[in-house]
C-alpha cells in the first residue's frame, strides 16, 4: 500500500510542485511562428525556467468545455466542484506536471511555458491562473506556411494534408484568438506582441525590451551571451537548445527531429511558396497581414487565382487542394 502522505511518489520522484513558487508566463503564436526560438532565449536568463511543450490547457479543454456547459438537470461536475475548486485543482495539476522538471538551484522568479496552440485556450488558462502573463509571437503567415508544409514533409507526418490553405486557417485562428487575450486580462502588462522579424533583426533591443517587460534586469552584456547562446546555427548542430530543460521522467533531453529547424527566414517577398500557395494565403489572411503591417495595402489576388484555389472546383477535375 502506499502512504499518501509520503511526499515522494512510487518511481522516487518528489511530489513537490516547486513551480508553485513562480509567476507563469505562456508564448503563445502559430506553430513554427519562431517561438521555439523566444522560448530558449527567455529562459536562458536565470529567473527564468522553461521545458518542453506540455499541451496541458490542449489536453484538458475538453473537461473545462464539459465543466462550463449547463446541463437541464442537476448532474456534472459543476454539482461538486464550484469554479474556483474546479479551477484551483486544474491549476495545481499544471503545478504537479510542470515540476517534473528538476528544481532549479537558485530560485526562480518565472516558469515559461510554450505551447503555440494555447492560444485557443487562453481563456480556460485565466481562469486557472487570472494573473498569468503572455508574450504573442506574430511571424508572416507566408513564412508560417511555408514552414509547415516543409516540416509536415520533412516529419512524414501525413504530409499530403498540410496545405496553404490548412496552414494559412491555423495562423489565421490562432493569431485571432492571441489578440483576444489583450481584451481579457486585468493588466495590459500582461500581454506583449512581439514580431519575429523584428526579433529577427535587432535581438538585443528586443530580447531586452522584452525581460524588462518581465520586470527582470538584464545587461547589455547579459543579452549578448544569451543570443550567442541560442543562435539558429548553433540550435541546428546540436538538435536543441540547453535552456528548454527536461522533465524528470526522461533521462536526457531528446533531440528535434531532422528538419525541425529550418532557415529561419524573416525577408519580405523571399517566400518558399508556389505562386498559387501564396495567392490563396494572401487571399485567407489578407487583412490580418495589413493589420500587422506585413503588406502596405491589402493584397490583391487576380480572379484567376481565385478560381484556381476553389477547393470545388479542384475537387471537381481530382486535383488536391492548394
Amino acid at each position: 500500500m502506499i502512504d499518501v502522505a509520503d511526499k515522494r511518489d512510487v518511481q522516487g520522484v518528489s511530489n513537490d510542485s516547486w513551480t508553485q513558487a513562480c509567476e507563469p508566463v505562456f508564448i503563445v503564436g502559430a506553430p513554427r511562428g519562431g517561438t521555439t526560438w523566444l522560448q530558449a532565449l527567455l529562459g536562458s536568463h536565470p529567473q527564468i525556467v522553461t521545458g518542453p511543450e506540455t499541451h496541458f490547457f490542449k489536453a484538458l479543454a475538453g473537461a473545462d468545455a464539459i465543466y462550463r456547459l449547463r446541463l437541464p438537470r442537476p448532474v456534472g461536475l459543476q454539482q461538486y466542484l464550484p469554479d474556483d475548486e474546479f479551477y484551483k485543482i486544474c491549476a495545481q495539476l499544471f503545478h504537479q506536471v510542470t515540476s517534473r522538471i528538476p528544481r532549479p538551484q537558485q530560485p526562480v522568479r518565472y516558469f515559461l511555458e510554450k505551447t503555440p496552440e494555447h492560444a485557443l485556450h487562453a481563456e480556460f488558462i485565466l481562469r486557472c491562473f487570472p494573473q498569468a502573463r503572455f508574450i504573442h509571437v506574430i511571424r508572416d503567415a507566408r513564412h508560417v506556411t511555408a514552414s509547415l508544409i516543409r516540416t509536415a514533409r520533412a516529419f512524414g507526418s501525413a504530409p499530403g494534408r498540410m496545405n496553404a490553405s490548412i496552414a494559412a486557417h491555423v495562423w489565421r485562428e490562432c493569431v485571432l484568438s492571441a489578440e483576444r487575450i489583450a481584451k481579457n486580462v486585468t493588466n495590459p502588462n500582461q500581454y506583449v506582441e512581439v514580431k519575429y522579424e523584428e526579433l529577427r533583426r535587432d535581438p538585443h533591443r528586443k530580447l531586452g525590451d522584452l525581460l524588462q517587460s518581465l520586470d527582470l534586469e538584464v545587461s547589455a552584456d547579459d543579452v549578448s551571451r544569451i543570443i550567442e547562446l541560442n543562435t539558429l546555427d548553433r540550435s541546428k548542430r546540436e538538435s536543441g537548445f540547453d535552456a528548454i530543460k527536461s522533465p524528470r521522467s526522461t533521462e536526457q533531453s531528446l533531440p528535434e527531429p531532422n528538419g525541425f529547424f529550418g532557415s529561419g527566414a524573416a525577408e519580405p517577398a523571399k517566400f518558399e511558396l508556389s505562386r498559387l500557395q501564396r495567392f490563396q494565403v494572401e487571399r485567407l489572411t489578407g487583412d490580418l497581414l495589413l493589420r500587422h503591417g506585413y503588406c502596405a495595402s491589402y493584397p490583391r489576388v487576380p480572379n484567376w487565382a481565385v478560381l484556381a484555389c476553389s477547393w470545388k472546383i479542384r475537387r471537381l477535375i481530382g486535383l488536391r487542394p492548394v
